[in-house]
């Protein structure tokens, strides 16, 4: 995720938000591994990528502390991790940079955790982010990259 202000909105990540119309999404409310600031984060995401707001910008980890009222962006930084190894949060396309054209990296946060066959065929990196976090330093982070690690095909 991003730290800190982008230049130029070309620059910032591109945030969508699935078709369905849920404002608070159940599942997410009920979700019994995602704490409290995970589905506070998500909230915060699925508002701003609400239909009527288009286009999206992930806020950065700054303003994503600012709206949740943490003080750290390591708190924010973990949440977003929960919530993409969670797939409530899916990275469909990274940076791309060809000659002067810049095509930002585009997120979907989803109201319901997407499929794992949908996360890796939209999210190739999802599994070697999953394997990485269930090495972070972080406890909790690891404990959700290691549930979701058993939740991959073989």
């Amino acid at each position: 995720m991003h730290h800190g202000r982008r230049g130029a909105d070309e620059q910032r990540a591109l945030l969508f938000r699935d078709g369905h119309a849920a404002v608070i999404p159940d599942a997410l409310l009920e979700d019994r591994v995602l704490e409290p600031i995970d589905k506070i984060v998500a909230l915060v995401l699925l508002r701003r990528a609400s239909p009527g707001t288009e286009p999206a910008y992930l806020p950065t980890q700054t303003e994503l502390a600012d709206r949740v009222n943490v003080a750290s962006r390591d708190t924010v930084s973990r949440a977003l991790s929960n919530l993409r190894c969670q797939r409530w949060l899916t990275v469909c396309q990274r940076s791309l940079r060809a000659g002067n054209r810049c095509w930002p990296t585009a997120y979907v946060i989803h109201t319901a955790p997407l499929g794992i066959r949908d996360t890796l065929h939209l999210d190739p990196g999802y599994a070697d982010y999953v394997q990485r976090l269930a090495q972070h330093r972080h406890a909790r982070v690891r404990r959700v990259a290691q549930r979701a690690l058993q939740q991959l095909p073989d």
